[in-house]
């Protein structure tokens, strides 16, 4: 069973990267949006399956075919989601 929470941040973030590329094209948003939460359930099924990042504690894991970053924490029982994070930008703010 795959369950995954989004903190704020995350949430957030996912609304502000739909909406911008919504803004251009909505089917790609659409399609944007399915290869995310297909990430999310994955890595909260396969937890270690993401590779450590660079904050200890934390696992990341690629978006497929897209420039996003999971920034996520396994916990028994659950995965929190703490960022969906665009590979452009500074890795620090992971």
């Amino acid at each position: 069973m795959s369950r995954y929470r989004l903190t704020p941040r995350a949430a957030q973030e996912l609304v502000e990267i739909l909406d911008y590329v919504s803004e251009r094209n909505p089917v790609a948003a659409t399609a944007l949006l399915e290869r995310i939460e297909s990430t999310f359930i994955l890595v909260s099924e396969m937890p270690q399956i993401g590779r450590r990042s660079v904050r200890a504690g934390l696992r990341e894991f690629p978006v497929k075919r897209a420039p996003y970053l999971v920034i996520y924490e396994p916990f028994d029982g659950y995965v929190a989601i703490l960022s969906v994070f665009h590979t452009s930008r500074d890795p620090l703010k992971k």
